[in-house]
């Protein structure tokens, strides 16, 4: 099972909520009957990682900082630090080949700030050089890190 925090708007108002699913596909098949409300009720449902779901309310998922949040939280260091984080969905280009990648929803960009050991908030490494950036989309089946 995965975790989600989704957000459902009924009434004018939106509510978030944490749910458990096989994957998204399920989930936004049986979460309407579930809740009683029409698949288009639901606005956003965002996989997270044991971890977040744990420690982040689910209306974490209302802003784009609350979202970076996610993309940037803490990582598992009992080993040493990642080298980096991984992409999230991103097909691979080459110089012969254009993949274009179909992202949904609104799509954000920014800097990941790092300390002056070239590590980011969550602990990851990414060593110094060029700003380090991550575009992400509002349910996070998109991310993509890259430098400028």
């Amino acid at each position: 099972m995965q975790n989600f925090f989704v957000a459902v708007e009924h009434d004018g108002e939106t509510f978030y909520l944490k749910t458990t699913a096989i994957d998204r596909e399920s989930l936004l098949k049986t979460l309407p009957e579930t809740l009683g409300c029409p698949r288009s009720a639901i606005k956003k449902a965002v996989w997270v990682g044991n971890h977040e779901y744990e420690k982040f309310p689910a209306n974490v998922i209302k802003t784009s900082g609350g979202l970076f949040k996610l993309v940037i939280d803490k990582t598992d260091g009992r080993y040493g630090a990642p080298m980096g984080r991984a992409n999230v969905n991103e097909c691979p280009t080459t110089e012969h080949l254009e993949v274009n990648v179909s992202i949904t929803g609104k799509t954000f960009d920014r800097t990941v700030p790092l300390d002056g050991g070239g590590y980011d908030a969550g602990g990851a490494y990414w060593g110094t050089g060029s700003e380090l950036r991550v575009t992400y989309n509002e349910d996070l089946t998109f991310v993509r890190f890259y430098r400028r």
